[in-house]
């Protein structure tokens, strides 16, 4: 079998959880839920369909197998939960998918006539899914709503509404059945998981009475996995001796090593004996020998998905490792309708061939939700090494890109050395008045076009220069600010050229580092103004090209500084003046952080840009509410204390970003601007 689960055809070839499939079946028979839990990879989903399944099958129960979906055309979970019950005691009438579980449990006229003797068993498998893709699908509510369902059906508690409309005629519960119910759950999900039903545990207390650990396969348990699979239709395809010595070689112990005295074999066993199956295959031997269990090594799970993607573009490749497992390592489903649509763009030319080689190798499987085909990694052994596969890459790329980028500062560099060399007096650039006369000079030479481009660059060595080093503490801001400006009117004069990113960012930059000099300055009127022009470019630049990252944080940065300035500006105003100012900020403000939560929350964003993004958002939050306190602190009480109400929740959204902006010492700094602001609300409210 591999890497893929067993089910319930498969069931005769799963050996070696006799022991758990009674364990779990006893407890399924006693308790109305179990909680079947252990570390990702161990089999969980094969106990369940080869095992437990069929057992309960037999024993006359009713059991259904099911997991949640969370796509965008996945039903609410509470219809889920109703939808798993049809398929356990059959669909009733179309006036019975309106009532709860409970309802059509207890609803003596509802349930089927054999309700008792053949209890329904609902299995929800890989239900960890509710606290990942549930969360992250935004399914919150819903996720309440299929608890409440739960605990209702499981603690035997009926609906709120259905107690009231018994309170208001009691005769309607003449035709509810009150005994505890014969309707069976169980819950499968990872261990690192269990945290997650502790939060339901108050309305659902059964969630912590009986819960079963899956561990590992002992020795004397993998033996038998290996062994019995090969002796089924005729001579035994490997001897005890060699499948002792593939036990301890998956187990990592010396050959020879005593099975009892092994406690855990990991969820490799599977994919290396299908290996060495198919090379005992190739080779056309009758059975699985020593000698190739020795010439195995611990590679074969590499050597598994190095080979799945053999003969197949890196897209594919690329594909999986970006799509098919989160940041966090889970495992995530993919429409394949949308894979293939995917890969096409990628330049496959038969994407669904391909995907049918990896699900040929059962490096991903196939499963149908709701009419629609889903793909996914086939085992969570197999995310691990997708992860160290994808980091790999990634950091390659990065370091290429680093390289080429090296590369090229290197080669402009060098050029700009050269242009230097031939005018080593403007090289300098000390004198902002000498930059102007070269600028000068160049337009009126005979090479116009060609001078014209060399100031350029002469200009943007100077911009990157500038602001690569503390302006403050190596230049006085004398002797900045004439520099500024003639930048200021170098980018001007390019402005007929059309849109180019790297100097509409370097003009940005110039203009913002202009404005906070006159800001120092007193000069908060000029300061908007340049503020606001920054604003007005990057805007410009957004609605050309909307992926300019370097515009896109300007853009957030220079609305940061409108708001910064416009506070100052209300300080020394009274009345209408002040108000108007006031509102202004706010405006910026609350641009700034609208834009910045979109940028955080692209898709495919970086870990190092949403970083970022996050750092611009708990920073334009700050602005806000040091905006609503200045207002607060000019205001009349009843003003003062609506607005203190908000610069608290600003700040609040401020200390929870998780990016770089926020440390100890601004969080010490908010919090006690937090506590101030709330003495005076409570001594001046109502």
């Amino acid at each position: 079998m591999g890497l893929a689960p067993y089910t319930r055809e498969t069931r005769r070839f799963f050996f070696g959880r006799d022991a758990e499939i009674a364990d779990i079946f006893v407890r399924v028979r006693e308790q109305p839920l179990t909680i079947l839990y252990g570390q990702s990879g161990l089999g969980k989903s094969s106990l369940l369909r080869a095992g437990l399944e069929p057992k309960l099958l037999v024993e006359g129960w009713r059991p259904v197998v099911t997991r949640l979906r969370f796509d965008d055309l996945a039903p609410p979970l509470p219809v889920q939960l109703g939808v798993a019950l049809d398929q356990a005691i059959g669909t009733g009438p179309a006036e019975l998918r309106v009532m709860t579980v409970w309802e059509r449990l207890h609803h003596r006229a509802s349930r089927p006539d054999d309700f008792e003797s053949r209890p329904p068993v609902l299995i929800f498998d890989q239900f960890e899914e509710i606290f990942t893709l549930g969360a992250r699908a935004g399914r919150q509510e819903e996720i309440a709503a299929f608890f409440g369902e739960l605990a209702e059906a499981i603690e035997n508690r009926p609906p709120a509404t259905l107690q009231e409309a018994f309170e208001a005629d009691r005769r309607l519960a003449r035709e509810y059945d009150f005994s505890p119910g014969a309707i069976r759950f169980v819950l499968t999900l990872r261990e690192d998981y269990l945290f997650g039903l502790d939060e339901w545990k108050k309305e659902l207390p059964s969630l912590m009475r009986n819960r079963a650990p899956l561990r590992l396969l002992s020795g004397p348990q993998a033996l038998e996995a290996v062994v019995r699979p090969g002796a089924l239709d005729g001579p035994p395809l490997v001897s005890s001796e060699v499948a002792a010595d593939i036990v301890c070689f998956v187990a990592d112990k010396p050959p020879g090593t005593p099975l009892d005295t092994i406690g855990a074999v990991p969820p490799l066993l599977s994919l290396v004996c299908e290996r060495l199956n198919d090379d005992r295959i190739q080779r056309d031997e009758a059975v699985i020998t020593a000698e190739q269990v020795a010439s195995q090594s611990g590679s074969i799970l590499d050597q598994f998905y190095e080979e799945s993607f053999v003969g197949h573009p890196l897209a594919l490749r690329h594909f999986v490792e970006d799509e098919l497992v989160t940041e966090r390592g889970h495992r995530a489903p993919f429409s394949r309708e949308d894979a293939e649509d995917r890969l096409r763009r990628e330049g496959l030319p038969d994407p669904a061939a391909a995907l049918d080689s990896l699900l040929a190798r059962r490096l991903i499987t196939a499963e149908e939700r709701a009419g629609i085909p889903w793909i996914e990694i086939t085992h969570d052994v197999l995310a691990p090494l997708v992860v160290r596969s994808r980091d790999e890459r990634l950091e390659r790329e990065r370091a290429d890109a680093e390289q080429k980028r090296a590369d090229a500062i290197e080669k402009e560099r060098r050029r700009l050395r050269k242009i230097a060399a031939a005018f080593a007096v403007l090289a300098v650039l000390a004198v902002a008045g000498m930059v102007f006369g070269v600028v000068k000079a160049m337009e009126a030479a005979t090479e116009r076009d060609k001078r014209r481009r060399e100031a350029s660059l002469m200009i943007q060595f100077v911009s990157t220069n500038f602001s690569s080093v503390d302006w403050n503490s190596n230049k006085s801001p004398s002797e900045i600010e004439p520099i500024l400006r003639l930048l200021l009117e170098y980018y001007k004069s390019q402005s007929s050229l059309g849109h180019n990113s790297t100097r509409s960012a370097f003009h940005s930059s110039t203009l913002n580092r202009l404005g906070d000099l006159c800001l120092a300055d007193g000069r908060t009127d000029e300061a908007l103004a340049l503020y606001e022009k920054a604003v007005a470019l990057n805007r410009q630049v957004l609605d050309t090209d909307p992926g300019d990252n370097a515009a896109a944080q300007n853009f957030t940065t220079s609305l940061n500084r409108v708001t910064m300035a416009r506070r100052k500006l209300a300080i020394g105003l009274t009345g209408d003046d002040r108000d108007e100012q006031y509102e202004e900020a706010l405006k910026g403000a609350a641009e700034s952080i609208e834009f910045s939560l979109r940028q955080a929350e692209r898709p495919g964003i970086s870990l190092d840009d949403a970083a970022y993004w996050d750092h611009l958002v708990g920073a334009a939050y700050i602005f806000e509410g040091h905006t609503y306190k200045e207002r607060a602190n000019s205001g009349d009480h009843e003003a003062a204390v609506a607005s203190f109400h908000k610069a608290i929740a600003a700040y609040e959204a401020a200390k929870k970003g998780p990016g770089p902006l926020v440390n100890e010492d601004l969080i010490g700094k908010m919090n006690l601007a937090i506590e101030e602001m709330k003495t005076f609300i409570a001594s001046n409210s109502n």
